[in-house]
């Protein structure tokens, strides 16, 4: 996605909020995000080159579709509302100068993104799996190894 859009438009990208068995014919299997799981997929996209996110039809949950209850509705609701806080303060920096070509080393599933914000290069490396990955990035000379849990991010300034 990255090499496709960077500079060139803006990409938008939409995210799952909502229990999949609302769409899939095998209703056993299917459940609701984590909020970690939301933090996570936000974070994925723009490691990867989004310009915006947003969660995508989290509206299903109070249709009541599946017989979920109001103190469903609540927990989900609290959980996405928790990944969007540790988000929204993550904007900033998001909006600041991308230097993401300076960027070298990047594993399939764990996308790395860099801005310079305020005379700070900072980075955001995102675990798009559900297994420990090690990686080893390169930002602009600097070399950042990087322990990432499942689905864990790192989002902080290169020099920390």
């Amino acid at each position: 996605m990255r090499n496709s859009y960077f500079g060139m438009r803006p990409l938008w990208q939409v995210t799952q909020a909502f229990d999949t068995s609302y769409i899939s014919k095998d209703k056993t299997k299917m459940r609701h995000p984590t909020g970690e799981e939301m933090l996570n997929m936000c974070l994925q996209c723009v490691a990867a080159g989004a310009n915006g996110v947003f969660l995508w039809s989290y509206h299903h949950l109070g249709q009541n579709a599946l017989g979920h209850s109001p103190e469903d509705f609540d927990k989900y609701w609290d959980e996405a509302c928790r990944a969007g806080e540790a988000f929204v303060k993550m904007i900033p920096v998001f909006l600041a100068e991308d230097i993401s070509n300076l960027v070298e080393g990047v594993l399939d599933d764990m996308p790395v993104r860099a801005w310079r914000h305020n005379g700070v290069t900072w980075f955001l490396a995102v675990n798009a799996s559900y297994e420990t990955k090690k990686a080893q990035v390169k930002i602009g000379g600097r070399v950042i190894d990087l322990d990432m849990p499942p689905l864990g991010h790192v989002f902080q300034p290169v020099d920390r």
